[in-house]
């Protein structure tokens, strides 16, 4: 439905767009791995994590590197990251990163949720982030006494 509205939108300024609805299977295999695409509406791959994310999809020789966009500096800064134990030198980092693929217009994720989360007060360290199925936020959670 998302991509057929989407259609229309973009046949009302006068770009003509045909949509291709595919099984899991086809979408998988020939969007995601083989690039076969335009224009792409769908569920990104799997990622458990942050990290998977940045390294399946957005590294020059990410396995779900779809277009085959390639970015020396891009996959040096992903890497950078991915050691950096520095809790804000890896978020700035990271916002070089996001800024990056912003820049080259590599993807676009709309909102189309929003999660809620309600925690006790005693709860520390929560700051949720679950990007790509990301559940590295969990690790920095801990109780305080009480």
């Amino acid at each position: 439905q998302t991509a057929e509205s989407l259609a229309a939108a973009m046949g009302e300024i006068g770009i003509q767009a045909q949509v291709e609805s595919v099984t899991t299977r086809v979408f998988a295999d020939e969007v995601w791995l083989e690039g076969d695409f335009d224009i792409f509406i769908g569920a990104p791959p799997p990622m458990a994590s942050l990290n998977a994310q940045l390294f399946g999809i957005y590294h020059s020789d990410g396995p779900w590197n779809a277009t085959g966009f390639a970015d020396p500096e891009l996959d040096d800064l992903i890497d950078r990251q991915a050691v950096e134990m520095n809790r804000e030198s890896r978020a700035d980092l990271l916002r070089e990163i996001q800024g990056r693929i912003m820049e080259h217009e590599q993807r676009f994720y709309p909102v189309e949720a929003a999660d809620h989360w309600l925690m006790q007060p005693r709860v520390r360290g929560a700051y949720p982030d679950t990007g790509g199925a990301s559940t590295d936020f969990l690790t920095k959670l801990w109780l305080s006494p009480g």
